[in-house]
């Protein structure tokens, strides 16, 4: 005897499952790769993973990213940050976008890129960017203990151009205004 999945019925089929909300995400929702070509667009992501790192309200509570609130990494410097990494990788066709079908608003990103070893120390950054030396810093770190993570689990090393590598997740799903 085999038990049913949570939120499938056994009338349903492998091409109309609704798990965890799949079929109403797809019926509000559009996914796409964030195009090359439309800055706006660019911005427009920018200015949703920056909201998510810099702080949104939820209810009666306010989620942020520890390191960011830390750090105190204000929005306005995130959002640079996070434009100018979009404009670097963005060619690489790895930062997938979901936007309301009703308004078109981005409410959500995933900014992947193509996975690079760590071999040169990074430039330090001044300025308002200061605390991301801090996160480099941190990041280098992982990023090598998961190298070796990998060549010995694997016995060998990761390729540029066939891993990945997601950088930022964000989604800014505020009531939505759309019936």
């Amino acid at each position: 005897m085999t038990m049913p999945m949570k939120g499938i019925s056994e009338d349903q089929t492998n091409t109309n499952i609704d798990i965890e909300g799949a079929i109403i995400a797809k019926k509000h929702y559009v996914y796409e790769v964030l195009p090359v070509s439309d800055e706006e667009l660019l911005i427009e992501v920018a200015e949703c993973l920056a909201k998510t790192f810099s702080g949104v309200k939820s209810g009666n509570a306010f989620i942020v990213e520890p390191v960011v609130l830390l750090l105190k990494i204000s929005y306005e410097t995130m959002k640079e940050f996070i434009f100018d990494f979009l404009k670097q990788t963005v060619n690489q066709g790895l930062t997938i976008i979901a936007r309301e079908k009703c308004t078109g608003k981005v409410i959500g990103a995933v900014a992947a890129e193509s996975f690079q070893t760590i071999e040169l120390d990074p430039p330090l950054l001044k300025g308002d960017f200061a605390p991301f030396n801090k996160i480099n810093q941190i990041t280098r770190y992982l990023v090598k203990k998961y190298e070796q993570y990998i060549y010995n689990k694997l016995g060998r090393k990761i390729v540029k151009e066939k891993h990945i590598r997601i950088f930022l997740t964000g989604v800014m799903l505020e009531k939505t205004k759309c019936t």
